[in-house]
């Protein structure tokens, strides 16, 4: 995004800071925007993405306070339609609780530790299997050229074939001629 759209997000959002219900949605998803910028967070901010999302939070969201951070916001903005929004009234506290609840019911990934010695292990498979492979490559090259070989020496032998047939049938010819003129 362009900084010039950037900062027409931030004035809209400047004239919306005191504005709620489905305004607040709105006004989320620019901020969402705007966050999304890199080039707006490098310039203005440094490269800080949390010093952007604390400024947009104390300059365009300032009924958030201290009961709601940006990033829960953005977190509800993502997560939930317009539509939910308005199913709760716009109050972020209902919408906070269903999220943390539908966190709750989503079963966790389990996560399986590895040891140093499990690593040693797929560290010298992955060596075995890369020397494999280059061999199975060398292996594979090798025929490619062989077969190459073989099938010019197959054309040419079809072509000496070819041409000791058409001498053969000469010779019969020849033959054929002779054995009648011995006949005669």
């Amino acid at each position: 995004m362009s900084l010039s759209k950037t900062k027409q997000l931030l004035n809209k959002l400047k004239a919306m800071a005191d504005q709620a219900g489905p305004a607040l949605y709105e006004r989320a998803g620019m901020a969402a925007e705007v966050l999304a910028d890199a080039a707006w967070v490098a310039a203005e901010h440094g490269g800080d993405y949390d010093r952007a999302c604390k400024a947009v939070e104390d300059n365009y969201f300032p009924e958030l306070g201290k009961a709601m951070s940006i990033h829960e916001l953005l977190t509800l903005a993502r997560e939930f339609p317009q539509a939910e929004w308005a199913r709760h009234k716009y109050n972020l506290r209902r919408l906070w609780a269903e999220w943390e609840g539908r966190q709750e019911r989503e079963p966790k990934a389990q996560r399986e530790r590895v040891t140093k010695e499990d690593m040693a292990k797929a560290k010298d498979e992955i060596k075995e299997l890369t020397y494999s492979l280059k061999k199975e490559r060398q292996t594979a090259e090798g025929l490619a050229e062989e077969n190459r070989r073989l099938r010019e020496r197959v054309a040419e032998l079809e072509r000496v074939n070819a041409r000791l047939e058409g001498r053969i049938e000469e010779l019969e010819r020849v033959l054929e001629r002779r054995s009648e003129e011995a006949v005669v």
